[in-house]
Order: C-alpha cells, then sequence, then structure tokens
C-alpha cells in the first residue's frame, strides 16, 4: 500500500451515539459525516446528507458553508491555476505516483505563498482546509528529515493562529503530530487500515498483519492526544456488502470509517450508509416532442412515488448519460420507438451500467439493436415464432403480478423471447415454442410492448407496476417519504383557478361567482383556501374596465380572510404556454388585451407586482404562481416563478373515476423542467369533469370517487378540491362543489394551503436517506417540510418515539409515521409498539414539540377545532389551558377535542 496516496473522496460519519466525538473545539459535527469529494461538484443529495464535504475548489462555482477546501502542502499539481506562480527554486522532487513536484515546505517564501491561498479560501466562504501530502518529503529520501517535521509542525500551528475558526484537517503526518497539536487540528487522516491495493494488477487486497497493527498504534497514538482518527479502507465501487462490513471493523477499533473504490469516486460506506432514491429514466419522444406526455415521465412515476422513490429523466438522443451510478438506485429504459438514435451508444452505457451491477428494468424496447453479443450478454434466447401467424399462444405459467388492471392478450408475436431468469409470464405456441415477455432477470429485468400496457382506449397496465419495480429494480425497502398524509391524517388542500371570476350568477342576478363563493365557501367552511386571479380580468386597464372597481373590491375582500392565501393565475391566462412562449402570432393563445404582446416576464412578475400593490392587505403577499391553460410551461417560465419567490402549481391531476378506475389516469407530484420542478395539482378541476365546461355542470361531483380510489387499495394522492370561480355562477354546479367540500370536511383531514402542499412536495424530490451502521436507525434529512414516511405494515415494525418521531397511524396496509417540524431525523424501528405516549392521529400542524424528562409539549395549529387522539396514555394526563373534551376510546387511547384552531398542550407523565 502507497500510504502517501492522496485522497480523491473522504467520507466520513459522524452520527456517532457515543462511540466517536470529535473534541477539536472547532470540529462540531451532527449530522451524517464529511465527505471529500474532488471528482466534480457535489451534487445536491451528497450537500444534504454530509455536514462537510471537502472539494477541490477550483471545481466550484458558488461556495456552501459546509465546504471545506483541499490544499496540497507538500506536493503541487502542474494543473493548479496557480502552477506558474511556483518558484522553480522551490521544487525538490516529483511524486511519480500522482504525477506531481514535491515542494521544499521548509522555505518560508513557499509558506507564505500557501498562506495566501488560504486568505483567499477563508474569504470566499470554505468553512476550512484539508491538508494533504504532509509526508511527501519521505519521497526524497534524504538522511535527516527534522527540518522538514519542524517547518510543517510550526506552519500548521501558524495556520490555527491565524484562521482560529478555520477547521483543518491533516492528511497523515505521524512524524510531527503530538500531544500538542490538540485544538490545533480537528481530524487526521490516514488509510489502508484493513485494505490494500496492487496497482500493478489493479487488484484489491487485505492489508498485512503487520501493516494494521502497525497503523493502529499510530492512530491510537493520536487519539491520545485529543485528536480524532478518520480511517479510508479500500472495496470493488459496486461492492457495498464488502464495504459495509470494513466500515464496521473500523468503527470497532475506535475509528471514523470511510470505504470507498481506490480513486474515491463514490459515496462510499462510513458509519451511516446512503440509500439513493433516483432512478434514472431514459426515453425518447420522436413522437410526441414533448418530454412530459411520455409515459416514462408519465405512468412510470407514480407507483415509483408511492414506494418512495423518483425519476431523473434522460433523453440519449439529446443529453449525457450520467456516470456517477452510485447516487441512483436503478435505471428504467421506456423508449417510445424501439431503437434509440444512437443505438450504439447508448447499448455501451448500458454495458457499462450492467457491468457496475446497477439493476435496469425495460419497458417495452430494449432501445439498441439485439445483436447475437448482446443477446448473450443479458442472458435472453430469441427465436423466431414457427406457428401460422393467425395463431395464438397460450398461457403456461403465470405471476399473480400479470393481468393487474388489464389481461395479456396472448396473440401471435414474430419473435419469441425466453430468459434464464424468472419469467412472470410463459406462454407456448403450438410448437411447443415457449415465449417470456416478463420477467426479472439477474440484471433487472423486461417487460415487452405487448405485455406492459393495453393502450386503446385508456391506458391500462397488464403486469403490476408496484410489484414490477420493486422486483425488477430489486428497490430497498425504504422508510418512504409521503406526501398524502400528515399526523395520520390524510392531506387536504384547495385552489382555485381565477377563471369566471366576473360571471353573474345565473340563480342570483345580483351576484358575480366571485361573491358568491366568498359568502357561500369561503367565509362558511372552516377550512384554508388558495385563490387567484387572473389580472386582465379585474384590472381597469383589462378586458372589463367598467366592471374593474367593483371587481377589485371583491378580491380584496377575498384576500383579507385569514383562511385565504393568495396566488396569481397570470396577467393573460395564456392556453398554450409552449405556444405562446416560441410563436410570433399569439392569437388565441391567450386573453387579446388590446396593445399586449405576450411577455413571459409581465405574466408572471408583473401579475404578482399587481396583486401585492393594489389587491393584497399589507399583511400577505402572492406566494404561489396558478398555471394556466394547458398547464405545460416550459424551463424558463418554471425558472421564472422560482427566481422571483413564488411557488408553483397546477398541470397534471387525478381523474380516477368509478367509470375509469385506472392507475394511469394519475400523474406524478410534479415534474422536473431543466433543475426545478413544476409541481402538479394533485387532482383534476371541474372543467374536466363537466365536458370542458360544457354540459353535466353537476358533475364535479364524482370527484368524490376520485378521493375515494385514490385513497384505497393504496393511499396515493391527497384530497385537493381544485375547481374555477365559475362554478359559482350555475345552480347545478355549486350544488355540486359543496356536495365535494362538505364530504371533505367528514373525512378525517389534516388541511392546509396549497404553499404548504406544495413544500411538502418539493421536500419529496430533496429528501435523502442514509442507515446508521451502528443500530440500523434510519437517517432522514429533508427541508423542514415533508412530515411523513411510510413503511408495510405487514413489517411489524413499530417507530421509537423521541424528539424527531410523533407517532403513528395504520392506513390500508401501511404504517404512516408522522415525524416533527425539524429537517434532521432519526428513526429506529423496532418489533414492539413504543411504551411512552404518542400521537396516533390529529387534523392539525404540529408545529413544536419538545421533551423535558417525563413532560412532552406540542403545540398544533389548524384550520378547524383541533381534534387529537393519543396512545399509550394510561399513566399520563394531559395538561392545557384550552378547553377540551376527553373522550377514552380504547385502554391506552385518550381522544381530545378543542374549541380552538391552535393549542399548546403537555403531556405529564410523571
Amino acid at each position: 500500500m502507497n500510504w502517501n496516496m492522496k485522497p480523491i473522496v473522504l467520507l466520513i460519519s459522524i452520527i456517532l451515539l457515543g462511540t466517536v466525538e470529535l473534541k477539536a473545539k472547532n470540529f462540531e459535527l451532527n449530522g451524517c459525516g464529511i465527505a471529500f469529494y474532488y471528482k466534480k461538484e457535489p451534487s445536491k443529495e451528497m450537500v444534504k446528507f454530509y455536514d462537510y464535504i471537502v472539494v477541490d475548489p477550483d471545481n466550484i462555482k458558488q461556495v456552501n458553508k459546509k465546504f471545506i477546501a483541499y490544499l496540497s502542502v507538500g506536493e503541487v499539481e502542474n494543473y493548479r491555476k496557480y502552477y506558474n506562480k511556483i518558484d522553480k527554486k522551490w521544487i525538490l522532487g516529483v511524486n511519480k505516483n500522482w504525477n506531481t513536484e514535491i515542494v521544499d515546505v521548509r522555505n518560508e517564501n513557499y509558506q507564505n505563498f500557501l498562506l495566501d491561498i488560504i486568505d483567499n479560501i477563508s474569504k470566499e466562504g470554505f468553512s476550512g482546509i484539508f491538508l494533504d501530502t504532509l509526508d511527501s518529503y519521505q519521497f526524497l529520501k534524504t538522511k535527516n528529515n527534522i527540518d522538514f517535521e519542524k517547518s510543517l509542525s510550526s506552519f500548521i500551528k501558524k495556520i490555527r493562529k491565524k484562521y482560529p475558526n478555520l477547521l483543518i484537517i491533516a492528511n497523515r503526518g505521524f512524524e510531527f503530530i503530538d500531544e500538542n497539536f490538540k485544538g490545533v487540528i480537528d481530524a487526521v487522516v490516514a488509510e489502508g487500515l484493513f485494505t490494500d491495493y496492487d496497482f500493478t494488477n489493479k487488484k484489491y487486497t487485505k492489508q498485512t498483519k503487520e501493516g494494521t497493527e502497525w497503523l493502529k498504534n499510530r492512530l491510537n497514538q493520536i487519539k491520545s492526544y485529543g485528536i480524532e482518527v478518520i480511517v479510508i479502507d479500500y472495496a470493488e465501487k459496486n461492492n457495498r456488502e464488502s464495504k459495509r462490513v470494513i466500515a464496521k471493523k473500523i468503527l470497532e477499533s475506535g475509528f471514523i470509517p470511510f470505504v470507498s473504490d481506490i480513486n474515491l469516486e463514490s459515496f462510499g460506506i462510513s458509519k451511516c450508509e446512503y440509500y439513493p432514491r433516483k432512478i434514472i429514466t431514459i426515453y425518447n419522444d420522436e413522437a410526441s416532442k414533448d418530454y412530459s406526455k411520455v409515459s416514462a415521465t408519465r405512468l412510470l412515476p407514480v407507483p415509483l412515488e408511492y414506494l418512495g422513490y423518483f425519476i431523473e429523466h434522460f433523453n440519449p438522443d439529446k443529453t449525457t448519460l450520467p456516470t456517477d451510478l452510485d447516487q441512483y438506485a436503478g435505471v428504467v429504459v421506456w423508449p417510445e420507438t424501439d431503437l434509440f438514435k444512437y443505438e450504439s451508444n447508448f447499448y455501451n452505457w448500458i454495458e457499462k451500467v450492467l457491468d457496475y451491477g446497477l439493476p435496469v428494468l425495460f419497458i417495452n424496447f430494449f432501445g439498441f439493436n439485439l445483436t447475437d453479443d448482446r443477446i448473450k450478454k443479458i442472458g435472453l434466447k430469441i427465436s423466431e415464432n414457427k406457428d401460422d401467424p393467425q395463431s395464438v399462444l397460450k398461457i403456461v405459467d403465470k405471476s399473480e403480478d400479470v393481468n393487474f388492471e388489464a389481461n395479456i392478450n396472448p396473440s401471435y408475436t414474430q419473435y419469441l423471447y425466453e430468459t434464464d431468469g424468472e419469467p412472470l409470464l410463459v406462454l407456448e405456441n403450438s410448437k411447443k415454442q415457449k415465449h417470456m415477455p416478463i420477467a426479472i432477470t439477474r440484471w433487472g429485468g423486461y417487460t415487452l410492448s405487448e405485455s406492459t400496457i393495453v393502450s386503446i382506449p385508456d391506458e391500462l397496465w397488464i403486469v403490476n407496476p408496484f410489484s414490477l419495480l420493486h422486483k425488477g429494480l430489486r428497490l430497498p425497502v425504504i422508510p418512504a417519504p409521503d406526501v398524502t398524509t400528515e399526523n395520520g391524517r390524510r392531506i387536504f388542500f384547495s385552489h382555485l383557478d381565477g377563471d369566471g371570476f366576473k360571471e353573474i350568477a345565473v340563480y342570483d342576478k345580483k351576484r358575480y361567482a366571485s361573491e358568491i363563493i366568498r359568502d357561500e365557501i369561503f367565509k362558511k367552511y372552516d377550512l384554508p383556501f388558495t385563490v387567484s386571479i387572473i389580472e386582465a380580468e379585474i384590472a381597469p386597464y383589462g378586458i372589463y374596465p367598467k366592471e374593474s372597481p367593483k371587481l377589485e373590491e371583491i378580491a380584496r375582500s377575498i384576500f383579507k380572510l385569514d383562511n385565504v392565501e393568495i396566488a396569481t393565475h397570470s396577467f393573460s391566462h395564456p392556453f398554450k404556454w409552449r405556444d405562446i412562449e416560441i410563436k410570433e402570432n399569439t392569437q388565441a393563445y391567450n386573453l387579446q388585451i388590446k396593445d399586449y404582446s405576450f411577455d413571459l416576464k409581465r405574466e408572471i412578475i408583473g401579475s404578482t407586482k399587481y396583486i401585492n400593490k393594489n389587491l393584497a392587505p399589507d399583511n400577505k403577499k402572492t406566494k404561489v404562481f396558478l398555471w394556466t391553460g394547458d398547464c405545460n410551461p416550459s424551463e424558463e417560465a418554471v425558472k421564472l416563478t422560482y427566481e422571483n419567490g413564488l411557488l408553483n402549481l397546477n398541470g397534471g391531476g387525478s381523474t380516477m373515476t368509478d367509470m375509469e378506475p385506472y392507475l394511469g389516469k394519475n400523474y406524478p407530484i410534479g415534474i422536473k423542467k431543466g433543475e426545478l420542478y413544476q409541481i402538479y395539482a394533485p387532482n383534476q378541476n371541474e372543467n374536466v369533469y363537466t365536458n370542458l365546461w360544457r354540459s353535466g355542470f353537476y358533475k364535479y361531483k364524482n370527484v368524490i370517487q376520485t378521493f375515494k380510489l385514490t385513497d384505497a387499495p393504496r393511499r396515493i394522492k391527497p384530497m385537493n378540491v381544485y375547481y374555477h370561480f365559475y362554478s359559482g355562477s350555475k345552480i347545478s354546479s355549486f350544488k355540486s362543489l359543496k356536495e365535494v367540500y362538505d364530504y371533505a370536511v367528514s373525512q378525517k383531514i389534516t388541511a392546509m394551503f396549497a404553499s404548504d402542499y406544495i413544500l411538502r412536495a418539493l421536500d419529496f424530490y430533496e429528501t435523502v436517506l442514509g442507515k446508521d451502521l451502528t443500530d440500523d436507525s434510519w437517517i432522514i434529512k429533508t427541508n423542514g417540510n415533508l412530515r411523513t414516511l411510510k413503511i408495510p405494515a405487514n413489517f411489524n415494525l413499530y417507530p421509537e418515539i423521541n424528539k424527531d418521531i410523533l407517532g403513528f397511524n395504520m392506513h390500508n396496509d401501511m404504517l404512516y409515521i408522522h415525524l416533527t417540524d425539524q429537517d434532521k431525523f432519526r428513526l429506529k424501528l423496532n418489533n414492539y409498539t413504543p411504551d411512552k405516549p404518542y400521537i396516533k392521529e390529529t387534523n392539525g400542524v404540529v408545529v413544536r414539540k419538545k421533551e423535558y424528562n417525563k413532560l412532552t409539549k406540542i403545540f398544533i395549529k389548524g384550520y378547524q377545532p383541533i381534534e387529537v387522539i393519543l396512545k399509550k396514555m394510561n399513566r399520563c394526563k394531559i395538561e392545557s389551558d384550552k378547553k377540551f373534551i376527553k373522550t377514552i376510546t380504547d385502554k391506552d387511547e385518550v381522544s381530545f377535542k378543542f374549541i380552538d384552531k391552535e393549542v399548546e398542550f403537555v403531556i405529564n407523565c410523571s
């Protein structure tokens, strides 16, 4: 082992539980570790997962407070920006392993040169420095190294004196680091405690017993000084099990572990193991010309999101495919056509994925030519069907996963597929030839086009997608982030598009529809509402200038209501966003306003400013932009909402009904456009249920069927009442609307504004998961908005109630776990129920939870009088200055009903 090798990536776990504790003054870690990552700019997941990341400052475009800058002290790389400033007199030799030059660290001018670099690092906002190559002078094989060691010792102390708040991590330095370095450096790094690497043969090997003992002694000596020790060991990049075993051995030795590949280009495993949730999804859109409409981005995400995973979509005909495979849980290939444009390049990428060991699931087509060598690689046998083309195949064997929504049609197919894996469906022709159109294989799985979905007239899954994805991608069962449920009850929110604000009610000619909705809905239901207007409909320079004063007055009266959140529905209500953004002739693509030509900023920023200046009360501002028309904005439009502090919503929407109870009637939580997400409305509005507002105006009540079908057998959507102001203009539509609201309030819901849901939806995509190797606890990091995880109930596992966990509740076959208002959580699952009080369910949002010995203080805020059901209360009581009615519903379960919508109470178990 070359013990002077420079690390590329370093991961350190710091969920320590008292086993390992960093004691240096500046090095306070309380999350999932510190990563050393020089390959490129760290991913958002990596930044969130770790407390600090050591980075190559040359690769960083925007400094994050978590970043620590790499600095080579004993060597200089010829690709550094400052290389040409190195005085040739400072160069003493060469490190051939890394093609770098060894520098004279004794030279005072060189030390000052380094201090100038450190000064820039500090000013740029990095939290610290990682001092590498401290022992490179040993390559020089000089007889006396004392001068080097003294110079390095004084130099590091000089850094600490000049930068007392800068984190300092040293790579090795055994020869000069002593008890005087406590408080000078924050940690020491060393490599190769249990493993070694044969560079000649490029093989991972075990460290010798002598090497292990020698290094252990050195590291324990460092620990005796009160300085923490980090150990890097090595294993194959894709061998997570080996990494896990080695990491545990390092932990048992009393050191912080990091185990990765020899180039240190992956997440690795330390005390906290990262569990990726992203699925690489490969598609093309030659037919639809719109990636938001292809099956891969529209149908695939719904079952994946239920399992706790989500897609990241790539079109290999237009973009480079990812290479950082360790940050993904699997790959789904779902093209619209049988071949990608650059099929050879695509296959080369797939081959690398298969060699790495990341599971791949092919849906409909493989995307590349199935040549003999490729067929052999994936373990398939393809033969021509020798039967009559008019014949049909018969079912020989079928998994329970087949015939999910539609039955398989075993019609004739020209080519027959057989696999060395596990077929989920086996067909046979009269010639006894076998055909296996759906299978789980050693590398993932596949389902051929005739066996995936029936597309006419509706899209019906032939194979159970939940099971197919779980089995084909080998997806671990994780505590799945969930946006349908909060505190044991279904999330509810309601939002209105501004259309029809000025329509006169046909049954009350003296009132606008907006007045009726205000008086009969907003003021009468104890629910929150997110309400928008279209600027051009009500502004004095819009299309109804004479009615503008009255319309603006109504809007102000609505926006000042406490249970109303302000949204904008644009300036001119674009009907087809992409068309109007790219076409010069914008007629028929938006409301026609005199002297106005479409302007994206005017639609989004301008309408927001108009509302904030003219309609919003002083204590409110516009929070949400509700997409209009086809709700299919460009990446630029979505980006503009983020840049102006607006959340965005609309598009998608479930339309499942008793007549069409199909999974394909649902859309994902959202879709990624560029680097940002457009969040879809969970349910569709009344326009869809009423034949585009042409007939059957009472039919919006059918959304109740949608609510029920998206709740069982799986809860895949929250409850979302979404409509337009014009629903108040007709007696049948208004009665239908009230029926929908009456149903909603009769259910067990947790009500919130649309903005609250959007924040939870965005958090779904940004939540990261890890697992602590010491006790199998799950580590969850969010943005502080997502509050629910779920696991299968048949696991018979229950969360340990702690400062992070409020409680849990059962629904269908899932256990929903309630999180507190924090952004970092530890979830310990046990095979027994907790013995301390916990929240089974409540209709409010838990704003705060504090524990004091045997007292637990909880603050809940809602939009209806607060109801709380607590479990394990047989030895405890509740105390509050708010009035409540107590009902014992079970031997250890108590229900509390308050008259207030905001309550604070104490659970006293003393």
